[in-house]
């Protein structure tokens, strides 16, 4: 049996240190950016060095990590927290990117989804690999197939950072 973590909270300080050298605040509920937070809930934000990402860490009933247009809960157990804390590292190290899946339609991006994938992934998987849950959902295939999209993958380094199109079919 895993152990529970009663508190997100009590993982502040850990957090913390995993993120020593890297430019971090942290935010309490306000009337901006961060109403959605309960009192006493804490959202940790870490910029990366050029200033243009930004990656969201909020310690609430659950842990969440956000980092481009991919977002994901973790529950509260150890064994959570682990799989949390080695997303924010790979995402950090450049060793994980957010990938991010989007649609031409209307002529704007219109989003279908999104997860994490290794940096190595990137090279070697293919659009419908990496994105199976959504090729799955015959409406969006279609709609894939008939528009056409984008798939962003999204680094904390921008200089990896990649574009590829889907093709109308």
């Amino acid at each position: 049996m895993t152990e529970e973590i009663e508190n997100t909270l009590d993982k502040r300080e850990e957090l913390c240190e995993l993120l020593h050298g890297y430019s971090y605040e942290i935010h309490q509920k306000d009337d901006g950016e961060y109403h959605y937070l309960e009192d006493g809930d804490l959202c940790i934000t870490v910029q990366n060095t050029e200033g243009s990402k930004v990656m969201y860490l909020d310690l609430q009933e659950e842990f969440t990590l956000s980092f481009g247009a991919y977002h994901e809960h973790f529950g509260c157990f150890l064994i959570n927290y682990q799989e949390f804390t080695d997303e924010i590292k790979g995402i950090l190290t450049n060793k994980v990117a957010s990938a991010s899946i989007y649609c031409h339609y209307e002529e704007q991006l219109e989003w279908m989804g999104s997860c994490t994938i290794a940096a190595d992934e990137v090279e070697h998987k293919s659009v419908e690999q990496v994105f199976s849950y959504v090729y799955q959902i015959r409406e969006f295939r279609d709609r894939l197939e008939k528009y056409g999209g984008e798939v962003h993958y999204i680094f904390w380094d921008s200089a990896y950072d990649r574009v590829i199109n889907i093709e109308k079919r």
